[in-house]
Formats: C-alpha cells, sequence, structure tokens
C-alpha cells in the first residue's frame, strides 16, 4: 500500500500513522491518569473494603496498551484492534488480572 492510500474502511490514510501514534499513545497514558484519580478520589476509597489493590489496574493497564502499540508499530497487528484483543491471550491474562485486582479490592 502506497504512503497516502487510505486503508480500506478506515477514515485515515497510511501515511497518518505517527500521529495515529502519538494521539493513541498519549490517549493511553491520560486513561490510565483518569483510571489513578479514581481509585486516589474518595469514591473509590468509599466503594471498596481494600481500594489500595486498585492501584495494579494502573500498571497493568498500561502494560497492555503499550504492548498494543508495539505491536502496531512493529505491523504484528495488521486487524482491527477489537478483534485482536479478543483473541489475544495476553489481553485475555490483562483482564483476569484486572478483574482479580477488582475483586480482591472489594
Amino acid at each position: 500500500m502506497e504512503g497516502g492510500q487510505s486503508p480500506s474502511g478506515r477514515g485515515y490514510r497510511q501515511s497518518d500513522l505517527s500521529y495515529l501514534v502519538s494521539m493513541g499513545i498519549s490517549s493511553g497514558f491520560m486513561a490510565v491518569t483518569v483510571i489513578a484519580l479514581y481509585v486516589d478520589s474518595q469514591a473509590g476509597s468509599v466503594l471498596y473494603s481494600q481500594p489500595q489493590f486498585l492501584w495494579g489496574i494502573c500498571p497493568v493497564i498500561l502494560y497492555w496498551l503499550m504492548r498494543i502499540w508495539i505491536l502496531t508499530s512493529r505491523k504484528e497487528m495488521m486487524d482491527d484492534p477489537v478483534r485482536f484483543a479478543l483473541s489475544d491471550r495476553v489481553s485475555w491474562g490483562v483482564l483476569a488480572l484486572v478483574a482479580a485486582l477488582v475483586l480482591m479490592a472489594v
């Protein structure tokens, strides 16, 4: 595919990849920041008996998001990201770990 061509079914061009990666990584860090703000908030303290376990979610989600972007930059993920996550064993492990941390926090 040429640099200016648009991948089928997408609203961006191949030449937009560097911008998309920057925006995606920034959005991932912002999402983890929002999780951290929630854990640190009074709502997190009130709703969970052991809210300190929720802090473990931040590095796990950050690892998963950065792994997705590394695979994308290596062109090892040519599929839809949601479809990829549903079939990826590491993604399922991340989901299980996050669920375990939430259950420990309850």
